[in-house]
């Protein structure tokens, strides 16, 4: 799993940094590898204070498979 870098980007997030489509791959106990887009901002209180962060993430894997088998084809037909 690629815990390291998502941390990293989630510590961006609250310094200030507003996340749009971060990908990440996430493999859960049955080893099968899914696939995240994230979005997140940081929330302030009135005083400009780090209260925390909101944000979504969705399950990106079938999109992502889809994707790669229309690379795959629109290959074989170039060939």
């Amino acid at each position: 799993m690629r815990v390291e870098p998502d941390l990293a980007v989630f510590a961006e997030i609250l310094k200030g940094r507003t996340l749009r489509q971060h990908e990440t791959v996430h493999v859960p106990e049955d080893g099968s590898p899914v696939r995240l887009l994230f979005h997140a901002t940081v929330m302030r209180a009135a005083d400009g204070s780090v209260l925390g962060t909101t944000g979504t993430a969705a399950d990106v894997t079938a999109v992502s498979e889809l994707q790669n088998h229309v690379r795959h084809t629109d290959r074989l037909q170039a060939l």
